[in-house]
């Protein structure tokens, strides 16, 4: 199951990302999450990431998987049952315009990157970037071409 919660003023297709998150677990072989995403601005996030990460700054994207009703930012790769990815659009467009790319390419990305933290992916070595990277690109290539 996928539910959508958005506590911002962004509006964006359900359906679509709806689409690309079954897209993403079905290749990861991951069908059995409820997933979780929730859209806030950035004051929200910031109140999040300072919270569960001790980062007081705003963020593009957290993730957080659940087990036993504990919230956790950094999961264990197949032990995850319920995931959480919490975006906030405003920093995406702020950086979408950085990097002179579309807003919706740049928050399909980062939506993919969301839940491949959920699966258990990070980004801690240079190693693993790569491989979650060429993973999110392969992904988003297959939306944006």
């Amino acid at each position: 199951m996928i539910s959508f919660t958005n506590l911002s003023t962004t509006s964006f297709d359900k359906r679509f990302f709806k689409r690309v998150a079954e897209f993403v677990l079905e290749k990861e072989n991951q069908k059995e999450i409820e997933l979780s995403i929730i859209i806030v601005d950035k004051k929200k996030i910031r109140e999040l990431n300072k919270e569960y990460r001790k980062e007081d700054k705003s963020t593009n994207v957290l993730s957080f998987s659940y087990e036993k009703g504990k919230r956790f930012v950094f999961p264990l790769k197949n032990l995850v049952k319920l995931g959480e990815v919490v975006i906030c659009p405003e920093y995406i467009k702020q950086d979408s315009k950085k990097k002179g790319i579309e807003f919706k390419e740049e928050f399909v990305r980062i939506f993919i990157h969301g839940i491949l933290h959920i699966l258990g992916y990070n980004h801690k070595t240079g190693k693993d970037f790569e491989k979650m990277n060429d993973l999110q690109e392969q992904y988003l290539c297959f939306f944006f071409n």
